[in-house]
């Protein structure tokens, strides 16, 4: 594989738990070094944002996992869940797919979620020291339990069936890319990329906010990660905690 980090060893497994659990288990072990990939058929125990469980069925889809060390100040922690997400989008697009970010952790095509990331961050201090990030794509599933709501494909979207392992190839080069402008601080760049994708930005959007239900204005995702509305013509911010969005 044409990178200098990420990918150069990876771990493929037929069931795990999840690729996440497994990798945050062995991250003592000498050859789990940075850019390390764990690919997995089938997870017990998929997780997604917060309470969430990540479906999927065995060997239709892309579930995997990538060891990162930024080693960098607090600060910048949210630039790594825009470049994550960016390089999701960026594969997409490279098959012919044009997809949004739907702020904090999820990935639409035409308001279908297609892709969801779960980020597990291990902190020293001030720094952030190792990330494991987590990405499920939906590739060749074609049909999803009820209880999912809006989900889609690669092969719903294309009307045909997906090399998996093509888009991790190209999923693992637009990590890596993205990773190097993270690296060089080119977090202007990130930032302005990330925002342009962004789902419903300067439309109308319904949130729960303290179990009452608010209309506002997406105005964009600020530095700290958190979604900045306009309710009332006044500005104000919340965290991944404090709000949801639900439907019209």
């Amino acid at each position: 594989m044409n990178t200098l980090i990420i990918g150069h060893k990876i771990i493929r497994l037929d069931t795990v738990n999840s690729t996440n659990s497994f990798l945050s288990e062995n991250l003592n072990d000498s050859s789990f070094f940075e850019g390390l990939v764990v690919v997995a058929n089938a997870q017990t125990l998929g997780r997604g944002q917060g309470e969430n469980l990540w479906h999927s069925n065995s060997g239709d889809n892309l579930l995997f996992s990538v060891l990162l060390q930024p080693k960098c100040d607090l600060i910048y922690q949210f630039f790594l869940n825009q470049f994550i997400a960016l390089s999701i989008c960026q594969t997409l697009k490279q098959f012919g797919i044009e997809c949004q970010i739907k702020w904090p952790n999820d990935i639409l095509v035409d308001k279908k979620k297609i892709a969801g990331i779960l980020i597990e961050n291990k902190i020293q201090g001030r720094m952030l020291h190792s990330s494991i990030v987590g990405i499920g794509l939906n590739i060749n599933q074609s049909d999803f339990p009820d209880q999912l709501i809006n989900p889609t494909s690669m092969k719903l979207l294309l009307k045909d069936s997906i090399d998996i392992n093509q888009v991790l190839e190209t999923l693992i080069v637009q990590l890596e890319k993205h990773y190097f402008q993270f690296k060089r601080n080119e977090l202007n760049v990130i930032n302005e990329n990330y925002q342009s994708l962004l789902y419903k930005k300067d439309e109308k959007a319904y949130f729960k906010i303290k179990n009452k239900r608010v209309e506002a204005v997406i105005r964009e995702v600020n530095k700290q990660g958190e979604i900045v509305l306009e309710i009332d013509n006044e500005l104000k911010s919340f965290s991944n905690s404090e709000i949801k969005m639900i439907k019209e």
